[in-house]
């Protein structure tokens, strides 16, 4: 067993309670505090448990699945659906679910979760008497809300107090077990950074003078580049592709159907060179919930030979493997009298061909989260962006000495959601 602080344990305590009695829980703390090191021996003690999170990449990062592919969710679609038969025998087994980075998980995807559970299960208890255990951060990112359309009418009907999970209606009637991890490992060795972390965590500017001391540093040799927003972390890997020796190869994708250039999962156009950084868009194969994939969605390598139909990449993890073009099926979505999305089956499916890699010399601070890098250089842009960013990126970092930050944090850099403040004082009193 791995050697667990004493809140450690009585988080690993608390997630064994849900898996047996059923509830819900939830473990938080500061990035870095062992919430993953937890999971991992929980899931050791009880590895028929399902671990799901709200994006691939966090959940690439434990191995488990998206909420939504566990539950069978087509993009946009809210009507009612039942779990697969496979997925009802697992959670029976089980007797409950885990999700991780639940900060970026939507209250109507946690409504929807329990309404699902409790016609998959005929039990009007909360998510049909499946216990349901939370890990995060919600200091960290919020979750994605379209601005408009009908998936953002569809949450605005619903009245919601905030996006955020612990103000979806079954969290609000029900009763909650809380944990807090306090002690934060991942930089050990150096409690100036660690408070200055945690100062900024809550909102609290008196560390901006510390960690400006890193501004303007020259970054280390192969450090990955964190930027607030994805077309400067896409405008970077342009650059960096240019400079790089060698002839480029383009590989184009190829469409059936219409569809929203904003929306190709790799690029239209995917140009490479030998010796390049990239990473894999799609996990391959598709994971089950306990079959290791060869590689996954958000793995990073480099391109080692490149073929008239194909890209060869050694990961990081230190295997190479030959890559082919991949088909997604894209559906088109649409909204019934009610008012609750579906799939269109009539209209029919889009699909998009391309080889699923994209380049990665720089990453958004979206992607990253969960990640722990040794050599940084963070991107501050020169305008507002989504509460917890600042905190996301800076606690990435391992080491204080090999973080380096493009400009001066300012007080106006440092956002936390008003909402997400109220309750956590409510909840945790500090």
């Amino acid at each position: 067993m791995i050697a667990l602080s004493d809140e450690q344990k009585v988080g690993l305590e608390l997630m064994h309670k849900v898996a047996s009695e059923g509830g819900l829980g939830y473990q938080t703390g500061n990035a870095g505090s062992g919430k993953s090191t937890n999971l991992r021996q929980f899931l050791r003690e009880k590895p028929k448990v399902p671990i799901l999170a709200p994006t691939g990449v966090a959940a690439i990062n434990v191995g488990g699945m998206t909420v939504s592919k566990f539950f069978g969710w087509r993009p946009g679609e809210t009507g009612v659906k039942q779990l697969k038969r496979s997925h009802r025998r697992l959670l029976e087994q089980a007797g409950a679910l885990v999700i991780d980075e639940i900060s970026m998980l939507r209250a109507d995807a946690m409504d929807r979760m329990d309404r699902d559970l409790r016609v998959t299960f005929d039990s009007p208890k909360p998510f049909g008497g499946i216990g349901i255990f939370c890990i995060g951060d919600h200091f960290q990112l919020e979750p994605v809300l379209p601005r408009e359309g009908i998936e953002r009418d569809y949450f605005d009907k619903r009245g919601y107090t905030s996006p955020y999970w612990f103000d979806s209606l079954v969290w609000q009637g029900s009763r909650p077990e809380y944990v807090q991890l306090t002690k934060v490992f991942r930089q050990q060795g150096n409690d100036c950074f660690t408070d200055a972390l945690n100062r900024l965590r809550l909102g609290d500017n008196s560390a901006l003078a510390f960690l400006n001391k890193r501004a303007g540093q020259v970054p280390e040799t192969g450090a990955i580049k964190l930027c607030f927003h994805n077309q400067v972390a896409i405008d970077i890997n342009v650059n960096e592709l240019m400079v790089l020796s060698g002839e480029a190869k383009v590989y184009n994708g190829v469409t059936v159907g219409s569809i929203n250039e904003n929306d190709v999962p790799a690029p239209r156009e995917l140009r490479l060179k030998v010796g390049c950084r990239v990473v894999a868009v799609i996990n391959d194969p598709p994971p089950s919930m306990f079959d290791e994939p060869r590689f996954y969605n958000g793995d990073l390598g480099t391109v080692i030979a490149l073929k008239s139909e194909s890209v060869v990449v050694r990961f990081d993890r230190g295997q190479e493997y030959e890559l082919f073009p991949h088909t997604w099926e894209i559906s088109p979505i649409r909204q019934d009298a009610t008012g609750d999305l579906f799939v269109d089956e009539q209209a029919g499916i889009v699909c998009y061909s391309q080889i699923p890699l994209k380049l990665a010399y720089a990453i958004s601070v979206h992607k990253s989260q969960g990640m722990t890098l040794d050599k940084v250089h963070i991107q501050i842009p020169g305008w507002a962006f989504a509460a917890g960013q600042t905190y996301v990126a800076l606690s990435r970092c391992r080491h204080f000495e090999t973080m380096t930050i493009s400009r001066p944090l300012r007080p106006q850099d440092v956002r936390i959601h008003p909402r997400v403040a109220e309750w956590h004082r409510q909840v945790f009193g500090n």
